[in-house]
């Protein structure tokens, strides 16, 4: 079957920053419009990354959300929103993870606390 009215898939919006702190949960969300559409045209990738860390769901088919739970410092980074339907070529943006650290509290020689990032 021929459909002339096929379109390549186009990410219309992904979340650009998600700022989480040391633990909490990080959503990432990719939305696309594509004719054909269908809930396994949206993947995630990062090089380097245990994809396995991520829960990838799809509440509609031209939304695909990455999360992941108990975040870490390793899990700060670019992610990769790919979208391909069999027209045109992969349509592909980046989602960032910034994770905010638990701040480390020690004392120093005069007995006044200091603090240091991890």
């Amino acid at each position: 079957m021929n459909n002339v009215d096929a379109d390549a898939a186009e990410i219309v919006n992904v979340t650009s920053v998600q700022l989480v702190s040391d633990g909490d949960t990080a959503v990432l969300e990719c939305r696309v419009i594509a004719n054909p559409s269908g809930v396994d045209i949206i993947t995630w990738s990062r090089p380097d990354y245990d994809m396995s860390r991520a829960l990838i769901s799809s509440p509609t088919v031209d939304v695909s959300r990455l999360t992941i739970v108990g975040v870490e410092r390793s899990d700060a980074g670019a992610f990769h929103c790919n979208a391909f339907n069999g027209v045109g070529e992969v349509a592909s943006d980046i989602a960032s993870l910034v994770v905010k650290c638990k701040q480390l509290y020690s004392v120093v020689n005069v007995g006044r606390p200091s603090c240091s990032s991890c």
